[in-house]
């Protein structure tokens, strides 16, 4: 429990700081600011119903005044067909709402240069509007009110009755990981899987895949493993919305598996996770060639030359197909193939191989020698080989 009064501290300190900068504060009296989140359908169901309803995140609420910025995050997961993506525009009236905000580089927690306002905890709005923005995107239009009425003031005490504290901390473990203070982010969430009831499934599946990636940041791979098998035990039984943060799951576990020497674990991992984005409503191209190529490193790693040279011409197919497909990815697989056509006894497809990997390098990095070396050095060790 110490880390958790001692996150209470910090939080306690950071809703007091921001309340006393927006108390002297000069900031404009009307303020629009964006935020983006995707949400299950049915959950977007009960939301939709709620026009002139009230509703409170039950955290700090950070937000940014860039609407384009905020809108391309919503755009992108727009294209998850399983999850509603949702854009927030959030009126804020001085003159009606003392709630406190505040710029985050006014704070000594943050050095922020993004644009970004913090709201502090349990900000509360009301539902103006919601209406279908693009094809796969909706907007929802929020006004920051004040928790003093009295409607809202016994409705937000349920909510914070029901909920507690759990969730400032499970915030503030989030935003551990985002900063990379990942160290810190498993104390806090190793704290909160303590107290944590365990017939809150979703909850602990939550919190065993944030500790799995924390882990895995701070190289503990055994931990990591763990929290990753943990969290697919519970999520699993659980029919999750969207498979591919399953599929996700499956590729931490092949990447850690395949750093650890363990590449029939490996392998089985990357096949696990590709045949989940295969089978998906909508395929995505680019994970499916990634996945491919992780299963071509396997073997590699293994020195199956041929079964490596299957898998890295597999995974440039889809990748052929979509421009979006990652150059640097790109340029790997052809430079891996080409380190399979040298193994293999065949120089020139390597060397083609070699100057493919270079050639989309520097449509990728321009002259940086510095990205580019790594492609480069393959072809001049085949040349140098060749002479």
């Amino acid at each position: 429990m110490e880390i958790l009064y001692q996150t209470a501290f910090f939080i306690s300190d950071l809703h007091k700081q921001i309340n006393d900068l927006y108390t002297q504060s000069t900031d404009p009296q009307t303020l629009s600011v964006y935020y983006s989140q995707a949400l299950s359908s049915d959950r977007f169901q009960r939301l939709n119903m709620q026009i002139n309803d009230f509703i409170s995140f039950n955290t700090f609420l950070r937000t940014t005044i860039d609407r384009e910025i905020s809108l391309s995050f919503a755009r992108q997961s727009a294209n998850n067909s399983n999850l509603t993506s949702i854009f927030f525009e959030i009126d804020i009236d001085r003159a009606t709402s003392s709630f406190p905000f505040v710029s985050l580089d006014q704070l000594d927690y943050f050095h922020d240069t993004d644009r970004h306002i913090l709201f502090s905890l349990n900000p509360i709005f009301q539902i103006k509007l919601i209406e279908r923005f693009e094809d796969k995107l909706w907007r929802i239009n929020l006004i920051l009110v004040d928790d003093k009425h009295e409607q809202i003031k016994n409705t937000i005490d349920s909510i914070r009755h029901k909920h507690g504290r759990i969730q400032e901390f499970f915030t503030l473990g989030r935003y551990m990981i985002e900063t990379n203070l990942f160290d810190k982010a498993t104390k806090i969430f190793e704290s909160l899987l303590k107290n944590t009831d365990e017939k809150d499934s979703k909850q602990c599946a939550d919190i065993h895949r944030y500790l799995a990636y924390a882990y895995e940041k701070c190289q503990d791979h055994s931990r990591a493993l763990y929290h990753y098998k943990s969290h697919l035990d519970i999520e699993l039984p659980l029919k999750p919305e969207n498979p591919s943060s399953i599929a996700s799951i499956h590729s931490h576990i092949g990447t850690i598996e395949k750093e650890q020497g363990n590449y029939d674990q490996a392998r089985h991992a990357f096949i696990s996770a590709l045949k989940i984005v295969v089978q998906a409503e909508k395929p995505d191209s680019n994970m499916i060639s990634l996945l491919m190529y992780y299963i071509g490193q396997v073997y590699l790693l293994k020195q199956d030359y041929p079964k490596a040279r299957e898998w890295f011409q597999k995974a440039l197919k889809p990748s052929a197909k979509s421009d979006s497909t990652s150059r640097t990815t790109r340029a790997d697989i052809h430079r891996d193939l080409s380190i399979v056509f040298d193994s293999l006894g065949y120089n020139n497809e390597a060397i083609e191989h070699a100057l493919k990997a270079i050639t989309i390098a520097k449509e990728k990095y321009g002259e940086n020698r510095e990205r580019i070396k790594i492609y480069q050095d393959q072809y001049d060790q085949l040349t140098n080989k060749k002479q």
